[in-house]
């Protein structure tokens, strides 16, 4: 139902540096939002913890009340910084980037005394606002610092920051937490300044907050020590504030908590701005994934099959041409209207708005394709949809699912995740599983009775 996030770039780019630009949101309004009190709260992690940041100063911004509170607690925090910070003012002769790039790390090393006893940061020394350039020698020097330290726990600036170097830090550090197998939270810096509370930009579904004791926002207060204008040119940008109360949305993933479910009103927003938001009539990359799920379906002709999460109808078209009948299902409105004029011509398809799992056909099924859905759900709501779509299933019915194995802020699970969760169901017996860097694609056949799991072949008696 999705498409994940990206490298900004052209309009995209001038869109985030406008939003940053732009006035911003008063400290006042954040504080009435009460996020500290309407988001669920983590407990202070185990160490030892590896904060990223992109620049020096972004961890004290992001995270600096936690890293002074952990440090008080006696956990182990280290601390990744990617760039130097050079670009943040307007200087072209290359010895006085240097002299800034050697001022701004004399700066964290004072900003970062004042949390706490921290170890002395790792540099990359990656060049600033060009991260996303680099983004692979940023994961493999996160992956070397939470493997030379055993860490439980990276954090780092979320991807959706709308800074393109916070972005490229948070795709980095995904990469090495999937390498190394730590656990990830994200923060947000520059959100603070262009985003408001309850704004369908941001996966507050997937938000926490940690409390830290006064003293521990005081130290975190008095480790930040913005910028000074240096001799031979102006700041060429502003300084984010985060709410003073806290630290503000962490971003966990479902192993670290139980996410909620994606709200209805993300994917309305999502519509609300296109017809097609993730362009999934447009790229070869989405044609190539649903050429394979045909493919991939056992049978060539399905009697009963239901399609919730049909999102624009695209997958829907190419399902009917193997199905007698077919329901697809979307719980936004527009989705909804934009599959009914997709298939208005093909009087077999039947196109309904529907709410899975509280809504669900109430007839026997052959067929129930997943594809782009499952991880919206928290684990709970998860394992009730799988549960309803393995009992609508007549015996030898078939479930297919197809899912992204990337990273999205949105997305509870990956699919290969999934695939393991169904897995593990009762009555189902897998026939098929198709798996490459971008998704899995599985296929299993109920069977109540754990009878064997013909392939096409077997069942036309050819092996």
């Amino acid at each position: 139902m999705t498409r994940p996030g990206r490298v900004l770039a052209g309009t995209d780019r001038a869109a985030a540096a406008a939003a940053i630009d732009a006035r911003g949101t008063d400290e006042s309004e954040w504080h009435t939002a009460g996020l500290d009190h309407r988001l669920p709260q983590l407990d202070l992690p185990t160490g030892p913890v590896v904060v990223v940041a992109a620049h020096p100063d972004d961890e004290v911004l992001g995270f600096g009340g936690t890293m002074a509170a952990l440090t008080a607690a006696g956990t182990a925090v280290h601390t990744v910084c990617l760039t130097d910070g050079e670009s943040s003012h307007a200087l072209t002769d290359p010895a006085a980037r240097r002299a800034l790039a050697a001022r701004r790390r004399n700066e964290l090393a004072a900003a970062l005394s004042e949390l706490g006893p921290l170890d002395k940061p790792v540099h990359a020394g990656l060049p600033d606002t060009a991260l996303d350039r680099h983004e692979d020698t940023a994961a493999a020097t996160i992956s070397d610092a939470l493997t030379a330290v055993g860490a439980k726990l990276c954090v780092a600036p979320w991807t959706g920051d709308l800074h393109s170097d916070h972005e490229a830090a948070g795709r980095a550090a995904q990469r090495a937490c999937q390498a190394t197998n730590t656990a990830l939270w994200s923060f947000p810096v520059w959100m603070w300044h262009w985003a408001r509370p309850d704004d369908p930009r941001v996966p507050w579904n997937r938000a926490a907050v940690v409390p830290v004791p006064q003293t521990a926002l005081d130290r975190k207060k008095a480790g930040h020590h913005p910028l000074r204008q240096p001799a031979g040119g102006p700041h060429t940008g502003r300084h984010p504030r985060a709410p003073a109360r806290g630290n503000g949305p962490s971003h966990p993933p479902v192993r670290d908590g139980d996410p909620l479910n994606t709200p209805d009103t993300y994917f309305e927003n999502q519509y609300a701005h296109a017809d097609d938001p993730w362009k999934l009539a447009e790229r070869w990359y989405d044609r190539r994934k649903y050429e394979l799920t045909l493919a991939a379906l056992p049978r060539q002709r399905y009697r009963r099959a239901f399609e919730p999460g049909c999102s624009v109808g695209v997958l829907t078209s190419l399902l009917a041409t193997r199905c007698d009948r077919l329901l697809a299902a979307d719980r936004v409105d527009s989705a909804v209207s934009t599959t009914a004029r997709r298939t208005d011509t093909l009087e077999h398809v039947q196109v309904r708005q529907m709410a899975v799992p509280d809504e669900w056909p109430d007839e026997a099924l052959d067929l129930v394709v997943l594809s782009e859905l499952l991880y919206y759900f928290d684990a709970r709501t998860r394992a009730r949809l799988l549960g309803r779509a393995v009992d609508s299933l007549d015996a030898g019915g078939h479930l297919v699912t197809v899912h992204w194995n990337h990273p999205v802020a949105e997305h509870t699970v990956s699919g290969r995740e999934i695939a393991a969760e169904i897995d593990a169901l009762p009555g189902l017996g897998r026939l098929a599983r198709y798996d490459d860097p971008d998704f899995t694609l599985t296929v299993h056949e109920r069977r109540p009775d754990g009878g064997p799991v013909l392939s096409p072949a077997q069942a036309e008696d050819l092996a």
